[in-house]
């Protein structure tokens, strides 16, 4: 069920959004997800305003909010997809699926630019578009195990983050040049790196892009 808030901070009339079997579709009065379950979603609240549901059957199905109707559907080979990220544009589209592979569409497109393995077989946890100092686009990809950045146009790596304990979850504070993680440890990992830090003005020294635990 998906709501849209008013500005007063009450929701309007909702809709719904059923979810069909893997085998068979069962039709809901506003449409369907062709698939036994919705692992993930993300939507374009920058630009074009699309809600994209990741699916159990590897599918992308992007729904529009004010028509409330299916307008697109992507179709990937991986699995399951498990994470979908879009960049401010909302004309970059990153999934991850459950078999670990990341892969970078343009929705003019219905091929991907770029596919990355994540090299560990887990599914994965998250993904965002980030930016650099010097206004490279760059992709985050997070599984249990390690939290990578490579960049978005050529797929070369920035950096790896691999903790000694299991990851859940990967927040990136915008601008700040601060990520933070949820783990199966005590307490929780931040990690501060220079090259992300676009609100400090030229000049202002960092001493330290050491984990923070």
């Amino acid at each position: 069920m998906l709501h849209r808030p008013q500005e007063v901070g009450r929701f309007m009339r909702s809709y719904s959004v059923i979810v069909g079997g893997d085998e068979g579709l069962e039709r809901g009065l506003q449409g369907s997800v062709d698939a036994g379950s919705v692992n993930t979603a993300a939507i374009a609240e920058n630009s074009h305003g699309l809600l994209s549901f990741g699916t159990s059957l590897g599918t992308v199905e992007f729904w529009d909010p004010r028509s409330k109707l299916r307008v697109a559907t992507l179709q990937t080979n991986d699995g399951g997809i498990t994470a979908l990220s879009y960049s401010p544009s909302g004309l970059s589209l990153a999934t991850g699926s459950t078999t670990g592979i990341v892969r970078l569409y343009d929705l003019r497109r219905p091929s991907p630019l770029m596919t990355k393995d994540q090299g560990f077989g887990n599914h994965i946890r998250k993904l965002i578009h980030l930016s650099t100092s010097s206004e490279e686009k760059m992709i985050l990809s997070a599984d249990r195990d390690i939290i990578q950045v490579f960049n978005e146009t050529t797929g070369d790596p920035f950096l790896s983050i691999q903790p000694d304990v299991e990851l859940h979850d990967v927040a990136w504070y915008k601008d700040s040049g601060m990520l933070f993680s949820a783990n199966e440890g005590k307490q929780q990992h931040a990690w501060f790196i220079p090259a992300l830090v676009t609100l400090f003005t030229r000049g202002t020294s960092c001493d330290t892009d050491s984990p923070l635990t």
